[in-house]
């Protein structure tokens, strides 16, 4: 991609707002794509695309508008006229959450061919329509939770490896997940290390192995060492490279975050802090109660645990030898 989401957004910013049934649009440096501005200030992507696998439904929601293969006039630099594109308009207002969706929306088209198709369009879009949903729920501890998973992917040595493992599937018990070898994060802005866990993230199955990342998360303003979940984000774009990759790992975001995108940009913690803090450790040297102890009727059992005086992992520890996932975070 030519542009980044921050120069299309000043292009986006000085359209000005259409006076007729023509939309004032931009190119999108480097695609055949164009970025408008509807007649009330809000972004609408035009998408090149090919309708020779069929046209999927289009899709009108509280914040989102989805049409496929549609007429649509057009005016760039002056000139007005009719195309047929796939239309993706956003319908609720806000400069950052501007930014955010032209961020999202950037980094799918970077993933498609030059002209997708309308139904490779729709699978890539449908993402989208739960990420704008208003029934999606932002939720503020997930996303500190959240800002701590980016900062052990952005501290591994593999950070690919790691997204890879991320949250393969919604209802995932752990956060990262490679074969039998699991690892869960925890966060926390106490002094001492105490997490509180439920009884199943320190009870895996007999033939998996677990390992604790913990990390000590102060909130801070935003500043050299005061981050922000986009300021991980950035970091974590020069470190990767597959497109897939990228594409992956801001729709893991932003399927935490929702449409409040504020917390993509304003929820800070101090980098320095956790970085220095970030132990791993082996779940079963944790003290913890054993799911077999566990009366018969009991459930939604959660507990705190003090690491203090545990022994964390190192490079040298057995399990971390035995695991390429376990590798990448030393």
């Amino acid at each position: 991609m030519k542009v980044t989401p921050e120069e299309l957004y000043k292009q986006f910013s000085a359209l000005a707002l259409p006076v007729n049934d023509a939309t004032n649009v931009v190119s999108i440096d480097g695609t055949c794509h164009k970025l408008g501005k509807t007649k009330d200030g809000y972004p609408e992507f035009y998408i090149c695309s090919d309708g020779k696998e069929g046209h999927p439904k289009s899709t009108p929601l509280e914040n989102l508008d989805i049409y496929y293969d549609s007429p649509c006039s057009i005016c760039e630099d002056g000139v007005t006229k009719q195309q047929c594109f796939s239309v993706l308009s956003l319908r609720r207002t806000g400069d950052s959450l501007y930014l955010y969706f032209i961020t999202i929306v950037l980094r799918i088209i970077e993933t498609l061919p030059s002209v997708p198709t309308s139904r490779k369009l729709a699978v890539e879009f449908d993402s989208l329509i739960s990420i704008f949903s208003p029934s999606h729920k932002y939720d503020e501890n997930k996303a500190k939770g959240l800002w701590g998973e980016l900062l052990v992917i952005e501290q591994s040595q593999m950070p690919e490896m790691l997204i890879d493992a991320w949250h393969r599937n919604a209802n995932d018990k752990f956060d990262f997940t490679m074969g039998k070898d699991k690892i869960e994060v925890k966060s926390t802005a106490s002094e001492e290390r105490k997490h509180a866990f439920s009884i199943g993230q320190l009870n895996p199955s007999k033939n998996s192995n677990l390992v604790i990342a913990s990390i000590m998360v102060r909130p801070s303003a935003l500043s050299d060492t005061g981050l922000s979940i986009k300021d991980l984000y950035d970091k974590l774009q020069a470190k990767i490279h597959s497109t897939q990759t990228k594409l992956k790992l801001l729709k893991g975001i932003a399927s935490i975050i929702g449409i409040e995108s504020n917390a993509f940009y304003s929820l800070a913690f101090d980098y320095a802090t956790a970085c220095d803090t970030l132990q791993f450790y082996e779940a079963s040297t944790i003290p913890h109660i054993d799911s077999d102890s566990v009366p018969v009727g009991v459930s939604e059992v959660s507990f705190a645990s003090d690491l203090k005086g545990i022994e964390c992992l190192n490079c040298e520890s057995q399990i971390v030898k035995e695991s390429s996932l376990y590798k990448s975070l030393f």
